[in-house]
């Protein structure tokens, strides 16, 4: 087994905490792993990119090499156009659809960013992961797991549903668990 994944998003919306989940479950099935980031000023709501390798096999580099990507997901849909330098036709591209910067031109509205991404990859999946869980919960904070538990019922990620889940349950606060548990159930609904 080998996959190569690509988180993307901007500073503060979890792009570290998705990859450290995802890392830590493979590593608990016993896959090797490499995780590395790309970031300029992610603290500011900079672009940010983690890298995450795993393989059954040794693993030779942190990076995943150009147009090689199994799968990306993107907080984000301008940060998945800015990945798709690492797609191919065949990378899975998740996307949360609602974008969290403004658009100031019809070139960076949602619906013409995801036109450009379909030139790059056959396999893309659009989750409004955001307004889900909002309704859901009453807010936002959660939507990440909603992605990840989305992604497992789509099986684009092929880890163990709940080694996933006892990640996030390592990572989260207490108070936040019972939301998150009700969230990542409506997404493998």
């Amino acid at each position: 087994m080998k996959s190569d994944i690509i988180i993307t998003g901007y500073g503060g919306q979890g792009v570290l905490t998705i990859a450290e989940v995802i890392a830590k479950a493979a590593l608990s099935q016993g896959y090797n792993i490499s995780q590395t980031e790309l970031h300029g000023l992610a603290q500011r709501g900079g672009s940010l990119q983690c890298h995450i390798r795993i393989s059954d096999k040794k693993i030779n580099s942190e990076l995943i090499l150009v147009g090689s990507a199994d799968l990306i997901i993107a907080l984000d849909p301008l940060e998945a156009l800015r990945a798709c330098y690492w797609a191919n036709p065949n990378t899975t591209i998740l996307i949360n659809y609602k974008t969290s910067k403004p658009y100031l031109v019809e070139e960076l509205s949602p619906e013409s960013l995801i036109t450009k991404i379909k030139k790059f990859s056959k396999k893309i999946e659009i989750v409004k992961a955001d307004d889900i869980v909002e309704k859901l919960t009453g807010n936002i904070m959660d939507a990440n797991t909603y992605i990840l538990g989305y992604a497992l019922k789509k099986n684009i990620l092929i880890l163990n549903k709940d080694k996933i889940w006892k990640s996030i349950t390592d990572k989260i606060r207490p108070e936040f668990i019972e939301s998150n548990k009700k969230v990542f159930n409506e997404a493998l609904k």
